[in-house]
Order: structure tokens, then C-alpha cells, then sequence
């Protein structure tokens, strides 16, 4: 048996011979620290012969004193140090420190945390070490580890920030983002069900009114709208002016994702606050492909907008022949005459719309 003291006298922890036999001191403080809460950075072991015990001995006393040391704050350049351990993924610098012990919980001049930079350079390890000295997982001025960790699309540092209770509603100061907002964004799809799985608000929006299934239709990401639509994510929920998932689609001629999401029910004539339904929107970036299938989908071709246009005017303004055609449902050009009179400001309206600048 391995009994564990403080200095008051009083027994700490008891390890049976089977917990002790063949582990290192550094793997029997990692087992104490969560039993007592204090990371093996802190914790300091003396055999019986009061000699300190290093971590990469075996445990041969049967009775430790535990010394409880405090965190110390970085002199100058330790700061400096620490951050750049982590941002260059120097696990063994990153260790070497923090067995001063010096405190996880440093900013550089950009405010950054430690486990900032090793979380926002997608490196596991030094995270790890991080939160195993206790870093705060949430802190940040602007933008968490999570997010961070969400756009550089690694699963198990997304998992480890889970595990270790980050919350997933905070947001980036910058433009709202979550981190289901970056998984989706950039299409992390094996980080973006971790998130999912824990919990994170599917419908959630960010500044611009973005939900994740906005930003992964919007930038072609077929696996997370897959993902999105499993759980269930809302696909009318509109951005600031009135842009769903499928507008956002339409006008970037995502035609899979377009497809997938009139099967699973997309209101294929909702109207932004500008009147543009998907249609008017895919007739402007002029993608015969997708006009196609929302005509095949029954959409409203005699829809106009605010300023009174309707998809063949829009077309026409373009000069599109072949989408032209694709809306009259014959296979010749249209009459000059007809496209002559299209308004020449039709598609003021269609730009000005978020739907074009995601």
C-alpha cells in the first residue's frame, strides 16, 4: 500500500499495491490530482528519507509526504516562453515549465492565452498538458479555445475542449461565430457531430443571422448539411434580410446541396425582404444547372421581386439565352421584343442582399 501525506499529518490518499506496482510518481500525481484537485504540476513528493521524488522514478516508498506548491507567475520573457511553446507545439518546453510551476493562465501582448495559441494551431498535446494544469478552458476576451480549435477542424482537440466542459455557446467577438458556426463554415464535419453530440445549439446565429446550416450550404459542404439536416437544423431560418439556406445555396450553384435540401422540404419560394426567391437568385448567377432542378421542383417561376422583376426579366437582363429558355420551357430564343423590355435595374436588388457575400 502507498499512503499519501500532507504536512498536518493527515492521510491524503491511499494507493493498493496494484495501483502502484510498475507506474512512474508522474502517472500516480496524475491519478491523485483528480482525486484532490490539484494538478501534478503543483504537486511535490518526498520518499521517506525526505529526498524528492522525480517523476520518471518508480515508486518504491510506501509512505509520501505531499508538499502543495503554488502556481508562479511568469519573470519577464517566462511569459513569452510559454506562448511560444505552444504556438510552435514544443511539448516538452510546454512541460519544462510548467514544473516551475508557472501559471497556465498568462496573456501575450495580443491577449491570447496559452491554450489559445495551442488550441487555434490544432495542437493536442499542449492543450492537453495546458488543462491538465488546470487552464481556465473558457477564457478569452474575444474568441474561446473552442472556436479556435473548431476552425482548425481537429476532432480530438475539439473533443478534449468537450471533455473538459468548454462551453459551446460562447461566440467570437469578431462576427458571432460558435464553434458549430467554424466546424460548418469550413466543412469539419467529424468535429462538427462532436459538437452536436454535446449539446451545441443547432439554430444558433451569428451577428450576420447565420446559422451553421447557412454557412455549410453556402460554401458547399455537403457532409455537414447532412449532418445539420440529421439534427434536425431549422431550413427556413432566415438571415437579417430574409435568406435561408436554400437562397444561399441557389446563388452559389451548391446543386447537391440545393437538391438534398429541397428533398428534406426547403421552401423553395421563400422571399428575402428584397422579394428574391432562390429561383430569381440562381436566374442571376446564371447556373442553367440549378434553375433547372428548382424549376423541376415546381418553384414559382412567376414570382417578382420588390422592384417588380420576374425570373425571365432577370434572365433577360442578363442576356442569359439558355436560362431563357429553361423558363419559357421551349427550346428556340425568346423573342427579341420580350427581352428589349426587361428594366434595366432589375437586379439592383439581387446584390444588395447578404445572400451574394457570405
Amino acid at each position: 500500500m502507498l499512503h499519501i501525506w500532507a504536512l498536518s499529518g493527515d492521510e491524503v490518499a491511499v494507493f493498493a499495491d496494484h495501483e502502484v506496482e510498475g507506474k512512474s510518481v508522474r502517472s500516480l500525481k496524475t491519478e491523485l490530482a483528480k482525486q484532490i484537485g490539484i494538478p501534478r504540476f503543483r504537486q511535490k513528493w518526498l520518499g521517506e528519507e525526505h529526498s524528492e521524488l522525480n517523476d520518471d522514478d518508480l515508486v518504491c516508498s510506501l509512505n509520501v509526504q505531499l508538499l502543495i506548491l503554488d502556481f508562479k507567475t511568469p519573470e519577464s520573457g517566462q511569459g513569452r516562453q510559454v506562448i511560444s511553446a505552444c504556438d510552435d507545439d514544443r511539448v516538452e518546453d510546454l512541460e519544462a515549465l510548467l514544473q516551475q510551476p508557472l501559471t497556465p493562465e498568462i496573456t501575450d501582448g495580443s491577449d491570447r492565452t496559452p491554450l489559445q495559441a495551442a488550441a487555434g494551431a490544432g495542437h493536442v498535446q499542449c492543450s492537453e498538458l495546458l488543462l491538465e494544469a488546470r487552464a481556465e478552458v473558457d477564457k478569452g476576451s474575444k474568441v474561446t479555445a473552442l472556436v479556435l480549435a473548431a476552425r482548425t477542424g481537429v476532432p480530438e482537440l475539439v473533443q478534449l475542449l468537450l471533455q473538459a466542459r468548454a462551453d459551446t455557446a460562447k461566440f467570437s467577438q469578431d462576427d458571432g461565430s460558435t464553434a458549430l458556426h467554424e466546424t460548418a463554415r469550413h466543412g469539419h464535419s467529424e468535429a462538427l457531430r462532436l459538437l452536436l453530440e454535446a449539446g451545441a445549439e443547432i439554430d444558433k446565429v451569428s451577428f450576420f443571422g447565420k446559422t451553421a446550416l447557412h454557412m455549410a450550404a453556402g460554401n458547399g459542404h455537403m457532409e455537414a448539411v447532412q449532418l445539420l439536416l440529421a439534427a434536425a437544423a431549422d431550413l427556413e431560418k432566415a438571415m437579417r434580410y430574409g435568406e435561408t439556406a436554400l437562397h444561399l445555396a441557389a446563388c452559389h450553384g451548391r446543386l447537391g446541396i440545393l437538391q438534398l435540401m429541397l428533398q428534406a422540404g426547403a421552401g423553395k419560394d421563400h422571399v428575402t425582404s428584397d422579394g428574391l426567391t432562390a429561383l430569381h437568385l440562381a436566374v442571376v448567377s446564371g447556373d442553367p444547372s440549378v434553375v433547372r432542378l428548382l424549376l423541376e421542383a415546381r418553384a414559382d417561376k412567376d414570382k417578382v421581386t420588390k422592384t417588380g422583376a420576374t425570373a425571365f426579366q432577370l434572365a433577360a437582363v442578363n442576356a442569359d439565352l439558355q436560362v431563357l429558355q429553361l423558363l419559357t420551357g421551349i427550346d428556340r430564343d425568346p423573342p427579341v421584343d420580350e427581352v428589349a423590355t426587361a428594366p434595366p435595374a432589375l437586379l439592383c436588388s439581387c446584390w444588395g442582399t447578404e445572400a451574394g457575400c457570405i
